[in-house]
């Protein structure tokens, strides 16, 4: 099913998750009546139904990229332009949401991912006043207060997209800038303050999500065919986050993965397929399929509620642009 009625005008649906009400969704952009950017959070009872919520002052303002448990509630990210900074809400049930105190490790960045683990919390981005070419990590215990940890600049990665949790070690995953050289960047640590980088041989890419399964972690984005230059989804396997393997399947050509999720069934991602919005699934020892429910557009996000439904969301073409979209699984994506 596909619900672009989300009381926006213009804009996208960027991340997902279950929990509070039933689901929780964010996003922003643009309505006729407010021509700057557009704070959106919703709430759902069954991925189906949806009801924006009300953002009062200057949780209003700004766009939001991720959101993640914080204890028993939410804690969500994003930026806010003039001057930039990052930004943070927070919620107790998913309902009702607050903009957190602006601060001194907000300045000139943008979170752009974020994950709950057992040291609290941990956000990625990067710099914004730099065009997004330096990555950023923040630490926070409950969501509240942040702290913007100090990067080895031999890091190398330009912008983090996602980050994620698997027992101890926390993995980042995002793009390079133009004059590197075109690896994956995977950054990894033990305890959100020191990280390193894997080396992962693999040409041309930018990683856009990374989870954890109970087998390990998968990783995926986009690549580039090297026989043909065209887009190619890129899907990799790691049992520990230091060693990566890449998946091959020939359902990945043409296609571009944003966001991917673990479900007792194997895992699901989700993105485009050349202009359509599309669906890959894998189960434990199977070969990655794609299905591509359309229509165009791309799916950003993807979770698994409680009782097994699948809700991605993102954003349609429409006349004017782009308008936030939802669609809905029964159970688990395959045959």
């Amino acid at each position: 099913m596909e619900d672009v009625d989300l009381a926006l005008d213009q804009g996208v649906v960027n991340d997902v998750i279950a929990g509070g009400p039933g689901f929780v969704a964010v996003g922003g952009g643009f309505t006729e009546a407010l021509q700057v950017p557009d704070a959106a959070i919703w709430a759902s009872v069954d991925g189906a139904d949806w009801e924006r919520v009300g953002l009062e002052g200057v949780a209003s303002r700004g766009q939001i990229y991720a959101v993640a448990r914080a204890g028993q509630g939410f804690v969500a990210v994003g930026n806010e332009c003039c001057p930039d900074r990052a930004a943070v809400w927070s919620s107790v049930d998913g309902s009702g949401w607050s903009r957190v105190e602006d601060q001194e490790s907000f300045a000139g960045a943008a979170m752009t991912g974020v994950t709950s683990w057992a040291g609290g919390l941990v956000a990625v981005g990067c710099d914004s006043e730099r065009g997004c070419t330096a990555p950023q990590i923040w630490v926070s215990a409950v969501g509240d207060e942040w702290e913007r940890v100090a990067l080895d600049v031999e890091l190398g990665a330009a912008f983090l997209s996602d980050v994620t949790a698997s027992g101890s070690v926390l993995v980042a995953v995002g793009s390079s800038t133009d004059d590197q050289a075109k690896e994956p960047d995977i950054l990894v640590s033990l305890d959100g303050r020191t990280w390193v980088r894997v080396v992962v041989p693999v040409p041309v890419v930018s990683l856009s999500a990374v989870t954890a399964g109970t087998d390990g972690l998968v990783a995926a984005g986009s690549s580039t065919d090297a026989d043909t230059g065209r887009p190619l989804a890129l899907v990799m396997t790691s049992p520990d986050g230091a060693e990566w393997e890449v998946v091959s399947s020939p359902s990945f050509t043409g296609g571009s993965i944003e966001d991917l999720t673990a479900t007792t069934d194997g895992f699901v991602a989700v993105g485009r397929q050349r202009r359509s919005a599309s669906t890959w699934y894998a189960a434990p020892g199977a070969d990655w399929a794609r299905i591509v429910p359309g229509p165009r557009g791309t799916m950003s996000a993807v979770v698994a509620g409680e009782n097994g439904r699948l809700v991605a969301v993102g954003a349609v073409e429409t006349a004017a642009g782009s308008a936030p979209a939802v669609w809905t699984s029964p159970t688990a994506v395959g045959p």
